[in-house]
């Protein structure tokens, strides 16, 4: 009995190998009735072959050149591969952003790729249903996700307000494209990179629970390293914090904005930094305007910031971390009428230039266990401090002027 399929390598031998004449081709392959039947099958299935690959170089939108012997390969990579830029639209080229999202899953996206994602104006709604928007993709970072320009500045501190749904009001008519979620996070970078993340105001419900707006990294299962550069991107009214970033991941990028969140404005922790060098706002949040903990670090080099207005500390740097509020813009970095200490040190550290820190409840600086507050300008608004400037005292921490 034959076997069911040629050997690819039988006849690889050039030896064993020479092209037909016209002659013998015009006379039927003449080297008889039965090898001639052989051949003829060899034939087919070879062509057989041949337009299977055809048509998945076809399929891929290749034209078929039978002179190059690549691709095939091409038509695979290309259907797992974005090969230009490309923008799609929410809603238009998919119904939802989570949809979107999902479509990049498996495809790589070379380094001279842009995949834009444009979200229109109006309300993504986000529920249990839904999901948040989740983005874990290898190339991330070459994945743009932009809402609509603003149509107004960035907040400032007078336009939030004590009434969280009049500071709503204010909000949402700077930021026609909006995600609004009701028991869950917004947008969630669990592992790799956003390449930028643009032009969205996202609200949440308001009940006390874990939510947060932004959330890059995840505690339970310890998985990180997640990141995305911001720009004109707020958190606003969530049961968790406005932004939580951890497990090793980051953020960076300007103008950045948190308030009236049930836990913190922005927590920064397990090994994780944020970088803004464009306006940075937390405030009115119930908990701590701004979170640093375990080794992290928070770095607002910006023309200004306001930290004020928050139920409990302004700015919290412990546990080994570090803070860097450095502006050459006089009275710059504002952290105002907290509800605890303005600035609070406990063995970390922070740096600060030209800040105005005054009026909040226990102190305007408090330095503790070995922590070390070092203040590059004289700090406006006649702070209290404790211990007392360029005096070691609270366990061995210093303020120094």
């Amino acid at each position: 009995m034959s076997a069911p399929l040629f050997n690819s390598r039988w006849a690889s031998d050039p030896a064993l190998r020479r092209t037909p004449t016209l002659s013998e081709i015009a006379a039927g392959f003449p080297a008889g009735a039965a090898e001639r039947a052989v051949f003829n099958e060899l034939m087919f299935r070879l062509a057989l072959s041949n337009d299977e690959i055809a048509n998945a170089v076809a399929a891929a939108g290749i034209a078929v050149d039978t002179a190059s012997d690549n691709q095939l390969a091409d038509s695979i990579l290309r259907r797992h591969r974005y090969v230009e830029t490309q923008t799609f639209y929410v809603p238009g080229t998919y119904a939802t952003l989570q949809e979107a999202l999902a479509a990049t899953t498996a495809m790589a996206i070379p380094s001279d790729v842009i995949i834009r994602i444009q979200v229109g104006p109006g309300d993504q709604t986000f529920d249990i249903n839904t999901g948040p928007a989740i983005l874990s993709h290898p190339y991330g970072n070459r994945i743009e996700i932009v809402g609509e320009p603003m149509t107004g500045a960035f907040p400032v501190e007078a336009e939030i307000v004590s009434s969280v749904s009049t500071t709503e009001a204010t909000l949402r008519a700077k930021w026609p494209t909006r995600l609004v979620c009701t028991g869950m996070h917004g947008m969630w970078v669990l592992q790799g990179q956003l390449g930028l993340l643009k032009n969205f105001l996202i609200i949440g419900d308001g009940t006390v629970s874990d939510w947060a707006g932004v959330l890059a990294g995840e505690w339970q299962n310890f998985d990180g390293t997640g990141g995305l550069r911001a720009e004109d991107v707020y958190c606003h009214n969530f049961g968790g914090d406005g932004w939580r970033i951890h497990q090793s991941s980051r953020v960076s990028g300007k103008r950045v904005g948190a308030s009236f969140n049930r836990q913190n404005g922005f927590r920064i922790a397990n090994m994780s930094n944020v970088q803004i060098s464009e306006r940075f706002l937390s405030m009115r949040n119930l908990g701590i305007g701004a979170l640093t903990l375990d080794n992290s670090f928070l770095e607002l080099s910006t023309a200004d910031s306001d930290i004020s207005n928050n139920g409990s500390v302004g700015l919290s740097v412990v546990s080994n971390s570090l803070a860097n509020l450095w502006s050459n813009g006089a009275n710059a970095q504002r952290i105002k009428n907290n509800g605890a200490a303005g600035v609070f040190v406990s063995a970390a550290r922070a740096i600060l230039k030209n800040s105005t820190v005054t009026g909040n409840t226990t102190a305007d600086f408090f330095a503790e266990i070995a922590a070390s507050i070092q203040l590059i300008s004289t700090p406006t608004g006649s702070p209290v401090y404790s211990p007392a400037t360029n005096v070691v005292g609270n366990s061995n921490a210093i303020i120094k002027l």
